[in-house]
């Protein structure tokens, strides 16, 4: 009994040392000599004995400690690595490193001033004191004999803990990338001055505005946009050189090709007509100047490059904006042209066995042949990049979602599967393009945009962790501006993160990252705003506070990969928010495509505020993309009505309407039913107060 006692006061005396430290909970650890750094594992490595160094602090979880209690002695493991603090070795000058086990991280505390979170840190073994000599980024501490300078007293500094790549952090890494390079020019705003690089970061701004659907990011699109135009003009094949802005789309077709794309692609996010104008006049313009009809494909560079010249730069680019002009309205024959570049792309440039796609090579216009130089030897280039990785893949994708040809797919998975095994390293983190400045600094950001259509419209979960992993690991290599360089595999320096170009590859990975379930269960109330994609509408507050889409006239929104099951769906129901101005909406429903007869048509009137509406469907099984496309009878730039969730029923309308279906009574026994009380569909008593639903009452499902 007396050892029992013993323990118990001496549990109580550790406790009382270390009050101010709480098992469990997330610290930085900040040495007291220079309180702008914190541990870090080194370029946020996940390799057992990476260095544990010091660096700027940057808000990262690979800088955030989680505090665990074994015994007498602590564990520090780090957030984003899994892994624990430790040491090189056990003689004085071991240094920090992360060990896999715990068996060899163990410290002792010394508090020096705990209310101030100050403590000394030594391992379990021996005498030696951990000490930041010299405490600039990059150095480790070491152990050293115990001294009383401030190089070996450190701050536990508690922090919210960062465990997931989630929307806070994705809108975090995309306005700090916008904070850090967007510049204004009078009324104008830009993501740079010119060039190809240009194009790419305004695709950077539709990426954020498609998968969080904010309207700031719209917003400055178009403005960049605009930028742009008053600088090149309505024609964008010729050169301009100014200070302030240079373009060179009198040589260069894959320049022009990427802006096409980002302006089509603003015609069909946005629905207005003047981005479609003026993407496909301009791509009539590059198609006609660069199409070599004896080849069937496209040339490079009218002045740079071999007249002959083909490079998967110009095919892929030109296969994509094709099929986002088609998608945008300007007619089937855009489609026609994209499918019959990628049937040449794909027997010239590229080995579909593999999925390797290849960079470029030149016809010999006297045999017909890849031309040869004066050794004999080919004149092709077989090199594989993200780009165009990420070309033929969306390419590949967007073909298969318009024809429905198997071998698309199929192209898409070999694609993908090669760019994983050989240009990324063992985790799966993107290895190549490790540079910060020229045309390679920018090529990550198109393979990420890509990969996510391909993992949400080929329905490829499989990669969608993959897609995570490289975006959480760019955050956590971010500077303390927030921003990171395309050499995302180590730690960007404040020095190297001043190419916006370079930098735009983190953010588009954040931006297109998938979150939430690539798989949405039908029968769920599904949020209307974790859309897959849209046109036209803003995500905004609810009555309630929670967030809804906002749903203007001649608007759009898709849910991919609905899942019904095998038992046939039979309606839905739209949870209907804010309803501010006269006229009627309706909403059509679509699978698949937004093409023919829609499934089923709402009507939407001011008495659905706040409620439910219910329509039939035709009875529905397996998995499918759900559209809804919407329409208001009032031409109007303001808003219609706020759509709040969507949720699917084996049941039909009239079911609900009725409520005629008995709860089984297995079910009615876990819950205690009141009489004349509403209960949710879940069993959990609620006050619906205006808000009009489904509900159990009595243990029956009604409708009010």
């Amino acid at each position: 009994m007396k050892r029992l006692i013993t323990i118990f006061w001496y549990s109580l005396l550790v406790y009382s040392l270390h009050a101010q430290l709480v098992p469990g909970n997330t610290y930085r650890i900040v040495p007291v000599s220079e309180q702008s750094k914190s541990l870090f594992v080194k370029d946020a490595s996940r390799s057992a004995n990476a260095d544990v160094q010091l660096w700027t602090e940057t808000n990262v979880p690979a800088q955030q400690w989680t505090l665990i209690v074994s015994g007498t002695n602590y564990i520090f493991r780090n957030v984003y690595t899994g892994m624990y603090l430790g040491l090189s070795g056990t003689n004085r000058g071991a240094t920090t490193r992360q060990l896999a086990a715990t068996t060899s991280s163990r410290w002792k505390l010394e508090a020096v001033d705990e209310a101030a979170g100050i403590y000394k840190l030594k391992p379990s073994f021996g005498t030696s004191y951990l000490a930041a000599a010299n405490p600039a980024d990059g150095n480790m501490p070491a152990l050293a004999a115990k001294t009383d300078t401030p190089e070996q007293q450190w701050i536990f500094k508690e922090v919210e803990a960062k465990t997931e790549f989630n929307t806070v952090l994705r809108e975090d890494a995309m306005d700090s990338f916008i904070a850090a390079f967007v510049t204004r020019h009078g009324s104008y705003r830009s993501f740079g001055s010119g060039g190809w690089g240009n194009a790419e970061m305004l695709e950077v701004g539709l990426d954020a505005y498609e998968t969080t659907g904010l309207q700031k990011y719209i917003d400055l699109c178009k403005t960049d946009y605009q930028w742009f135009s008053q600088n090149v003009g309505s024609n964008w094949d010729h050169l301009v050189w100014k200070d302030e802005y240079k373009w060179f789309g009198h040589d260069f077709n894959d320049d022009v090709m990427w802006e096409i794309i980002a302006v089509a692609r603003m015609a069909w996010l946005t629905g207005e007509k003047i981005y479609l104008t003026a993407a496909k006049r301009n791509f009539d313009i590059i198609y006609k100047r660069a199409y070599m009809p004896q080849w069937g494909m496209m040339r490079w560079a009218e002045d740079s490059g071999d007249d002959n010249g083909t490079n998967s730069c110009i095919m892929g680019p030109t296969e994509v904006a094709a099929c986002y002009l088609a998608m945008a309205g300007a007619g089937e024959e855009y489609f026609e042209k994209a499918r019959d570049l990628y049937a040449k792309q794909r027997q010239y440039l590229a080995n579909m066995q593999t999925g390797q796609v290849y960079d470029s090579f030149v016809w010999d216009p006297n045999t017909g042949k890849v031309a040869r130089d004066e050794n004999g030897k080919e004149r092709r280039n077989n090199w594989a990049s993200t780009y165009n990785q990420g070309t033929m893949l969306g390419a590949a994708v967007l073909l298969y979602n318009h024809y429905g040809t198997k071998q698309y797919a199929t192209d898409a998975d070999k694609i993908m599967d090669y760019t994983v095994r050989n240009l990324c390293n063992s985790d799966g983190i993107i290895s190549v393009c490790q540079v910060n400045d020229g045309d390679l600094c920018g090529f990550k950001g198109i393979l990420m945009r890509y990969v996510r259509r391909y993992v949400l419209d080929l329905n490829r979960p499989k990669y969608q962790q993959w897609l995570t992993n490289n975006a959480f690991h760019a955050y956590n290599n971010r500077d303390k501006r927030g921003v990171t360089t395309s050499a995302w595999l180590t730690k960007s320096k404040n020095e190297d993160t001043n190419s916006a170009f370079s930098c735009s590859c983190a953010a588009s990975a954040a931006v297109n990252t998938v979150l939430g379930n690539v798989e949405k269960d039908a029968y769920a109330p599904l949020p209307a705003t974790d859309f897959d994609y849209q046109s036209g509408l803003f995500v905004v507050a609810a009555t309630d506070k929670s967030p809804a889409l906002s749903i203007k006239n001649n608007t759009w929104v898709a849910y991919d990969n609905i899942t019904f099951g095998t038992t046939p769906v039979q309606s839905i129901a739209l949870s209907i928010g804010r309803y501010p101005y006269t006229g009627n909406a309706t909403v059509s429903i679509y699978l698949d495509k937004m093409e023919g007869d829609p499934l089923a048509t709402l009507d939407i009137t001011r008495d659905n505020v706040e409620s439910s509406v219910v329509a039939d469907i035709p009875p529905t099984v397996g998995t499918h993309h759900v559209y809804l496309k919407f329409a208001y009878s009032i031409t109007a730039r303001t808003n219609a009505f706020q759509l709040k969730t969507l949720q699917f029923s084996t049941q039909t309308s009239q079911e609900f309407a009725d409520g005629i279906e008995e709860i089984d009574n297995k079910e009615i026994a876990n819950y205690n039913w009141i009489s004349g009380k509403y209960f949710d569909l879940s069993g959990r008593q609620v006050n619906p107060g205006r808000q009009k639903g489904l509900y159990i009452v009595n243990g029956k499902k009604v409708i009010r």
